[in-house]
């Protein structure tokens, strides 16, 4: 499955920040979709220790949050979009790095078919993000501290086909050195 036990950690963060305000209802569940490219390796690797983090959830918040793993089905989520094309003209090869250029194209392509927030598993939340509208976290200033690092930083466009994802993707190609 690829995912260290300690990167599970920020869904565990994610689960203890999340609180309705206080004296509010507790408003709607919080769905966190956990994306894999091996449904059934994750699982059998982390599915109790994902079940301990659920429990911690149903005892610990006053907001509802509700953990999915899905695997990934990478050409359908790509289909329609910048990627799809770019993918399909190289050969549906994305170079050496093929499983990290994928995962980068991936959570430009969640966000944009389905709107909502995109944090890498090991990202810890100080206070709940679910109550903020687009945001992007920057990581920090490269080493020759020209542009930023903005890969694998939170980001939310809550609205599904956010102009914003297709502007990323055309970066994403522009920019794409395998």
């Amino acid at each position: 499955t690829g995912v260290p036990r300690r990167t599970l950690c920020g869904v565990e963060n994610l689960v203890r920040v999340v609180r309705a305000p206080e004296g509010a209802a507790p408003g709607p569940p919080v769905l966190v979709l956990i994306w894999t490219l091996d449904r059934s390796g994750f699982l059998a690797a982390h599915g109790s220790l994902l079940a301990s983090v659920e429990a911690l959830a149903a005892s610990s918040t006053r907001r509802r949050v509700v953990l999915r793993v899905l695997e990934v089905q990478f050409e359908a989520l790509i289909s329609g979009t910048p990627l799809g094309a770019f993918y399909g003209a190289r050969g549906r090869d994305l170079g050496t790095y093929d499983r990290f250029n994928r995962v980068n194209a991936l959570r430009l392509a969640i966000v944009r078919r389905y709107g909502g927030m995109y944090a890498d598993l090991d990202i810890f939340f100080a206070r709940d993000p679910t109550h903020l509208d687009d945001f992007f976290a920057l990581q920090t200033l490269n080493t020759n501290r020209e542009s930023l690092n903005v890969n694998s930083c939170p980001f939310a466009l809550r609205a599904p086909a956010h102009p914003f994802t297709d502007e990323a993707m055309a970066d994403f190609i522009a920019n794409y050195n395998g």
